[in-house]
């Protein structure tokens, strides 16, 4: 069996932002609505995912102010 490192298509829940970053779901989507944090793909009614690319990339901006 071949073990794949991550691609840019790599989708993370919500929880495991709010557990990497220590932040809440409302400072999450409050920062969303500001134009603050990457908006989310929606995969169905109720269910959302950010590209683990699109969050490495947002890191990266906060890491160089």
């Amino acid at each position: 069996m071949t073990t794949q490192a991550p691609t840019a298509h790599t989708l993370i829940k919500c929880h495991e932002i709010q557990a990497d970053f220590t932040l809440s779901r409302a400072t999450i989507y409050r920062w969303m609505k500001e134009g603050k944090f990457p908006k989310p793909i929606h995969l169905g009614a109720n269910m959302v995912r950010w590209k683990k690319s699109d969050i490495d990339n947002w890191l990266a901006e906060k890491e160089a102010v």
